[in-house]
């Protein structure tokens, strides 16, 4: 699903503020911001994965326009999307 303006900008501050801009891979920078993407293994906030539940994210990818590496940062973390059952801090 593709970001609201609102979104996209409250994640290029926070990108902007937590992030080294260098591509991993290549060391450019010069990125595009993708959409959010849903796991589709994401049912009800958790996966089972046959030991202690963990939550999964939503997230945003970020592709180098470079080498295309993509990176992912979780849309709940970064605060552009609420999960249900998790407070934001």
């Amino acid at each position: 699903m593709p970001l609201s303006p609102d979104q996209l900008q409250v994640f290029l501050s926070w990108l902007n503020a937590k992030v080294d801009p260098r591509c991993p891979a290549c060391g450019k920078n010069k990125w595009a911001v993708g959409d959010i993407i849903i796991p589709h293994a994401l049912v009800g906030g958790k996966v089972d994965l046959g030991c202690p539940t963990i939550s999964v994210s939503p997230m945003v990818q970020v592709i180098c326009e470079n080498c295309a590496n993509v990176r992912l940062f979780s849309a709940v973390h970064v605060g552009i999307w609420e999960q249900p059952g998790r407070s934001q801090a």
